[in-house]
């Protein structure tokens, strides 16, 4: 009834295991007793709470625990509550039902079920895995048939929240079973199960441009149709390794795939590509396209599966012909090319191991630096360098290169280098080993004179705010400029609005940067809807905006200010995290002070501004 009506529950006087166990089973929020420990002075509290290996909960995760909290634990299902994080899933919670279906009560059989869980040997967790993947990414509801002893768990999965790398899942699970042994070998039971032997099984329809895939059914709304070229364009971006995107692109043409399969003496046509696992690492998966005699037209079956192990050798000589060419001087030797080519290639370049420490660079990074060797860095991190002032970003993105296969391209940053501050854009990619496992990453970096190339062929990234999409400090003054003309020139009266948040810099310790930014842009949303066509507006500094308008009366200018106050202050929630915003106003008009301009000027410059 609590959770109906939107309250939160707080359980007091919990003195015993069983107590505890009994209200984490109802789903409890909060407990309270000497089961935790007895009351104590606030800094004794904590240690105690460490001692015992309680974590402090930051602000930043109120809202992911909130969201945990509204899951209904009393449901008449057996519940899962299911965590990915640290790529791999985890059993936050399974109530007594579904321990006693999945395990039969034992907690080394959910143990080993969690284990196998995080691992590709079994066709039907596979098929589970896959189906989780999908729903944390789309946030979608999804219906899985899972098998178990001769019989079907029907699935019921919800995304939760996700939020800095973990998801939460609920799936609610029920038993559905064969009603007699004889039908575990009816062809439409024995076909159901052939589905998790594959990826994917899909039927393409030239015709009318439609792909129905068949292994991710919508058991509530039926089979899950897209257009055929959206859906291979997206596979082929999501999925395919992107050295063999192209062989991908002609492998499935449709305009050449009835003559190729026509031509087949099987009837249809094979080919393997590298794709990515969901922790980044590449699997080579068979392809099969064949025809299904219609008489609707051209519809084609669609099969991927792991690819047997006798099928590699002849794609890994394909892949690398794909670059090089065969000679008999030896020019094409795999050691002889990448030393010629690390030698010559004209960026600083590094590459780094699983834990992030350099392991090699070439001459123009160590000239970068003013190193004299990659004995300098060995066994060394970013953070072990010192090199630079901010160093989470960088750590941030190498993580998520390495733990999900990802490329990051031109990603701007700052580093120390012979002492001074330098602009950056830096580009990496994970390495693999013969396994298709990532081992490590590679990249480069492009240094500021690069980078101001980029940033002069962009006249509008270098005039907005990448936060709030409004004006930065230099699309302000240029804005300032055109107003002053018109003011001068035109005689358009027009007022200058400073608008000050008090609050960001608190809700930036308490929720962080990047939900702070989140709040930011929120703030400018309201100042564009509040000016309409009638103003402009832009950021400078964290937590300040200008405002541009041109009025026709003081009650206008009294009007728009309090408008915007309003507001802005009505803004109490961004995402799923609270705030209350005060705001400080102060207007400035171009005919009431003879250095109007110049106080502009020093505000957007961080200067002390005049009262």
């Amino acid at each position: 009834m609590d959770k109906r009506i939107g309250n939160r529950t707080l359980a007091e006087g919990v003195e015993t295991q069983e107590q505890f166990e009994f209200l984490r089973e109802i789903g409890c929020e909060k407990i309270q007793g000497y089961y935790l420990g007895r009351p104590r002075p606030y800094d004794e509290t904590i240690n105690n709470c460490l001692e015992k290996g309680i974590s402090v909960e930051l602000n930043c995760w109120k809202a992911y625990y909130d969201a945990i909290m509204e899951v209904d634990f009393l449901t008449g299902h057996a519940l899962l509550l299911i965590e990915y994080r640290d790529h791999a899933y985890h059993i936050l919670f399974a109530n007594q039902k579904s321990r006693e279906l999945f395990w039969q009560g034992d907690a080394e059989k959910c143990r080993k079920w969690e284990e196998a869980f995080n691992t590709y040997n079994q066709p039907a967790v596979r098929y589970l895995r896959r189906g989780l993947r999908r729903v944390m990414l789309s946030g979608e509801d999804e219906e899985l048939a899972y098998p178990l002893d001769g019989d079907f768990i029907m699935m019921d999965c919800h995304r939760v929240i996700a939020y800095n790398g973990r998801c939460l899942l609920s799936v609610n699970c029920r038993l559905h079973k064969v009603a007699h042994e004889g039908d575990l070998f009816r062809p439409a039971y024995l076909l159901r199960n052939l589905f998790y032997l594959y990826d994917k099984v899909a039927t393409f329809n030239l015709a009318k441009n439609e792909a129905i895939e068949l292994t991710q059914p919508q058991l509530r709304s039926g089979l899950r149709k897209a257009p055929l070229d959206e859906a291979l364009r997206e596979y082929r971006e999501q999925e395919v390794y992107h050295a063999d995107r192209k062989r991908f692109a002609e492998f499935f043409d449709v305009k050449t795939i009835p003559e190729r399969v026509a031509a087949s003496k099987l009837g249809s046509i094979v080919e393997a590509f590298r794709t990515k696992g969901p922790d980044g690492s590449l699997i080579w998966k068979t392809h099969r396209l064949t025809r299904i005699s219609s008489s609707r037209g051209d519809i084609y079956f669609c099969v991927v599966r792991v690819s047997d192990a006798q099928d590699l050798a002849d794609y890994d000589a394909k892949c690398w012909n794909q670059y090089v060419l065969r000679a008999d001087t030896g020019v094409d030797s795999a050691d002889l090319l990448w030393r010629n080519f690390i030698t010559g290639f004209p960026l600083p370049a590094f590459w780094k191991d699983a834990k992030r420490c350099f392991c090699g660079v070439n001459q123009r990074f160590l000239d970068f630096y003013d190193f004299d060797s990659v004995q300098d860095l060995a066994e060394r991190t970013d953070e072990d360098m010192n090199w630079h002032v901010h160093p989470e970003p960088f750590a941030r993105d190498e993580h998520d290169v390495l733990e999900k296969g990802i490329t990051l391209r031109d990603v701007p940053g700052q580093c120390l280098a012979r002492g001074v501050q330098r602009d950056i854009l830096a580009t990496k990619w994970p390495i693999y080993d013969t396994k298709g496992n990532i081992a490590g990453l590679m990249g480069y970096f492009v240094s500021a004179e690069a980078l101001a190339r980029v940033q002069q062929q962009s006249h509008k990234a270098a005039f907005v705010d990448a936060v709030t999409g409004t004006a930065n400090v230099k699309g302000l003054l240029f804005l300032l400029a055109q107003y002053l003309d018109e003011y001068r020139f035109g005689h358009r009266n027009f007022v200058a609005i400073f608008i000050k948040i008090r609050a960001i810099d608190r809700l930036l310790r308490r929720y962080g940067e990047e939900a702070c930014d989140e709040l930011l842009h929120c703030i400018a949303e309201e100042i564009r809807r509040v000016l309409g066509p009638v103003g402009a507006s832009g950021r400078f500094g964290r937590n300040q905006f200008l405002v541009f308008s041109q009025y026709n009366s003081q009650e206008e200018v009294r009007d728009l200010g309090q408008r915007l106050r309003t507001g802005i202050e009505s803004i109490h929630n961004f995402g799923q995290r609270s705030c209350t915003l005060f705001v400080e106003l102060h207007m400035a008009y171009p005919q009431d002070q003879s250095d109007f301009y110049e106080d502009i000027i020093t505000a957007l410059l961080g200067r002390s501004r005049k009262k």
